[in-house]
């Protein structure tokens, strides 16, 4: 994930500049940083495979 700044804001321009980067391992599809607190929320997921995975996928059609 880029940390972008934003520079310039206004209804005729834009410009931000990258300052900085992250990764969280193991995680794909991070692109959403909140504060919260003394903290940050990260948004991503993983991979996992179960023996249940197909069964949950069906069902979660059937809905």
């Amino acid at each position: 994930m880029t940390i972008m700044q934003i520079e310039k804001l206004s209804p005729q321009e834009y410009r931000e500049t990258a300052i900085g980067t992250f990764n969280v391992e193991g995680a794909y599809g991070p692109h959403t940083v909140l504060p919260a607190g003394d903290g940050y929320w990260i948004d991503y997921y993983t991979e996992k495979s179960t023996a249940l995975a197909g069964i949950r996928r069906v069902k979660g059609r059937m809905k």
